[in-house]
């Protein structure tokens, strides 16, 4: 909020017009939040709990050696030392052919502002995560380039930022170079505010003609090395190609997560499909091959008991079509892809 000293020059002496002491500073106050409101610009801060626990119970306190700590132990359903990476700050991979956004942040603009700026304290394991950021007001009218379009399928359906975007301030590429524990990067992206505007009279309200704008910061993760290669079993698609059930590796074969096997936990993976049906050809409808799959779980093929060799099933998105072209015995190649951890995001208004 901008600052501006009440000038006590204008109640001293002649200052007062003949009026009032309450009534000249009245004035004065009237006319400091007028100034206020068409000079300000405001600063938001939404954070995350970067700082984990590692214990051998929830209610411990956390050691006083806070290098070795990588995320929050419970023990329920979990092995003892067992450690959580993901549960630091807010974690979370993307598909390969979509981009996800946080929730919008509702934002009454102020009169002074041509830009928002947006820094993320963040960092990518794997492989890099992009960021992009846009605004739309409450008509629909858009600050920036929105998503869909600066962005486009390549050949093998995995989603790409076009030149435009990537030449624009609204995106930003967050590499894996620094990833020791508690080392976020700053990540800054900006919005361009350009559009006329009627003069700031305070905080816009729900309802009011001319409301709040939104403001969207948006994740993309990209495709890392190739874990391994294997091969979905036969009749393996189920739940409506929401699950996929692994044919070369049983579960027991699989590094679930850091832990052990009795926790599936998260499973930040992209699933290639390679096998077709016979005599039909992926490029002839592409629509429905979609040959890249968002892994977001590795669960035990049979639930009643996690402790089995039974098969592991893929919980992925988006699922596989029913009329897809993909064979239910298809070779599958793993890639890890950009994983997201984010700390916190400040959102400021800016005038230069």
């Amino acid at each position: 909020m901008t600052y501006r000293p009440i000038n006590i020059d204008y109640i001293d002496g002649d200052g007062f017009d003949e009026q009032p002491l309450a009534s000249a500073w009245g004035k004065q106050l009237g006319e400091n939040a007028d100034y206020n409101l068409q000079n300000r610009l405001k600063r938001h801060v939404i954070s995350y709990d970067q700082v984990a626990r590692y214990t051998s119970d929830i209610l411990d306190p956390p050691p006083s050696d806070e290098t070795t700590v990588t995320g929050f132990k419970s023990l329920t359903g979990l092995a003892t030392g067992y450690i959580d990476p993901d549960t630091i700050g807010l974690t979370f991979s993307t598909p390969p052919n979509d981009v996800i956004c946080l929730p919008p942040v509702l934002w009454p603009l102020s009169s002074h502002v041509n830009s928002i700026k947006i820094t993320l304290s963040m960092r990518a394991l794997h492989a890099p995560v992009e960021v992009f950021a846009f605004a739309t007001t409450t008509g629909g009218a858009f600050f920036g380039a929105q998503p869909s379009a600066v962005t486009y399928l390549d050949d093998d359906g995995v989603t790409q930022f076009s030149t435009v975007a990537t030449a624009s301030d609204q995106y930003a590429e967050v590499g894996t170079s620094s990833n020791a524990y508690s080392i976020f990067n700053p990540v800054q992206v900006s919005i361009p505010i350009s559009i006329p505007r009627p003069v700031d009279n305070g905080l816009a309200r729900l309802g009011e003609t001319r409301g709040p704008i939104r403001i969207f910061v948006c994740f993309h993760s990209t495709q890392g090395s190739l874990d391994y290669v294997g091969k979905l079993a036969a009749a393996g698609r189920q739940a409506d190609g929401t699950l996929m059930e692994e044919g070369t590796y049983t579960y027991d074969s699989l590094a679930v997560t850091p832990a052990t096997k009795y926790n599936p936990g998260s499973f930040h993976r992209w699933i290639q499909m390679e096998t077709t049906v016979p005599g039909l050809s992926p490029t002839l409808t592409p629509t429905y091959t979609d040959p890249f799959k968002h892994v977001i779980q590795l669960r035990p093929g049979d639930l009643s008991d996690p402790e089995g060799t039974d098969k592991a099933k893929y919980v992925c998105w988006p699922p596989l079509r029913p009329d897809s072209l993909w064979s239910e015995d298809t070779n599958i190649n793993i890639y890890e892809c950009g994983v997201a951890q984010i700390a916190s995001i400040t959102i400021e208004e800016q005038n230069a």
